[in-house]
């Protein structure tokens, strides 16, 4: 992914130097079976998307365009300008992630740590724009970038179940990232409970007596011999 974002001479002639330079390198690129990115905006020399169209770079990644989640209308007008120079296969979209910062293990404080260009994503506003995305455009790529660099920040846990959520049932879909930090989940809570003496050890069961057959009375027995004694005599 080459990015270049030069702050002086906003002409088109400069932006027709970089795509001749952008095709020279794509071509050695191609050569050795791999693909060219650069990072296109929507501010100086990176504006200029009918000449970049013309390049053979592979794909256009996004920045301030879509990164920052300020004003989610606003980054939907971008995108249909950019889609207006570039094929949707050619896009991706890129968003700036929205970090929390984790407790520090020494003084137990949460450090207040402070960004030039913040992200304002939300879940609301980002799962808003994902989904535009999806439901009416053909863009199937989408990268982020860490809101910061060296530090102990951790992206927030609904960055990661919206994205999940925009590729879900999409083969093609693609979302990179340059950031490795994943979001930290509190480990569940241990019961211990204290074991009696009945629940040690269980109880014996005592085998079931086969049920005794019924006896006869005694008088019964002496009435039937009386019985036949008579009949006899």
């Amino acid at each position: 992914m080459f990015d270049y974002e030069p702050h002086h001479d906003y002409t088109e002639k400069h932006a027709m130097m970089v795509k001749d330079f952008l095709n020279l390198l794509a071509e050695k690129m191609h050569a050795n079976h791999l693909e060219l990115g650069f990072c296109i905006s929507d501010w100086g020399i990176l504006k200029f998307y009918d000449v970049y169209a013309e390049s053979n770079v592979d794909v256009f990644a996004t920045m301030s365009v879509t990164y920052y989640g300020r004003d989610v209308a606003k980054n939907k007008v971008g995108v249909k300008k950019l889609l207006r120079a570039i094929d949707a296969q050619r896009v991706q979209i890129g968003i700036k992630s929205a970090v929390r910062e984790p407790k520090d293990p020494v003084t137990g404080e949460i450090p207040q740590t402070s960004y030039k260009k913040p992200s304002r994503w939300t879940h609301h506003r980002l799962k808003n724009f994902l989904r535009w995305v999806a439901r009416y455009t053909d863009i199937k790529q989408l990268h982020v970038w860490p809101e910061s660099w060296g530090r102990r920040s951790r992206t927030k846990a609904f960055f990661f179940r919206t994205l999940r959520g925009f590729t879900k049932g999409r083969e093609n879909d693609t979302v990179t990232t340059t950031s490795t930090a994943m979001p930290q989940t509190k480990k569940p809570k241990t019961t211990k409970t204290k074991l009696t003496k009945k629940t040690k050890t269980a109880k014996k069961s005592k085998p079931t007596k086969a049920p005794k057959k019924a006896k006869t009375p005694k008088k019964a027995k002496k009435k039937k011999k009386k019985k036949k004694k008579k009949k006899k005599t």
